[in-house]
């Protein structure tokens, strides 16, 4: 085993450690009985893009075809269960994260990636109610809804739908 500043060989003096971002040389000696073979040999370790993925934190399912946006620097490729994409399909997803790498390919060759995921929201579910005429001063009938749920009568927010200002101005 041996070392430099910037390289060091393995535990088998088979393989080369080399710090990023750097450029050198250095000689291989190998000898066998009395001959002798020299290999100079240049190294230059190119530093990997910075890359990054800021998707947006959640959507609703069942909302269509959602654009993937946020990979930097542009330029790069979406990826979900190593397939290339560009969307999120948000019919596929319901209640869980949906992960996705985004990878760039620097000027000089290298390659890096970065994760992210998205939240699909479940759709909320609702407790129907068939279509049915209300007499004025009927029961209040009481509408139910998943949890962080809520339904809308006549505009504003309500847990209750009462017949006697059913269409009341």
């Amino acid at each position: 085993t041996w070392n430099h500043p910037l390289v060091s060989s393995g535990p088998n003096n088979h393989s080369v450690m080399v710090r990023a971002d750097s450029s050198f040389q250095f000689v291989i000696t190998a000898h066998y009985s009395d001959c002798v073979y020299t290999e100079t040999v240049n190294v230059n370790a190119l530093p990997l893009p910075e890359v990054g993925l800021a998707l947006i934190d959640s959507v609703c399912a069942n909302t269509g075809n959602v654009a993937l946006m946020g990979g930097y620097p542009l330029g790069g490729q979406y990826f979900q269960n190593d397939v290339e994409t560009q969307i999120l399909n948000t019919a596929s997803f319901s209640g869980v994260y949906a992960a996705f790498e985004y990878r760039f390919m620097g000027d000089n060759g290298c390659s890096n990636a970065a994760a992210d995921s998205v939240y699909v929201v479940a759709t909320p579910s609702i407790a129907p109610i068939s279509n049915r005429s209300f007499c004025d001063g009927d029961s209040s009938l009481v509408l139910y809804a998943s949890v962080d749920s809520f339904y809308t009568v006549n505009g504003a927010q309500s847990s209750l739908f009462v017949p006697t200002y059913a269409g009341a101005p």
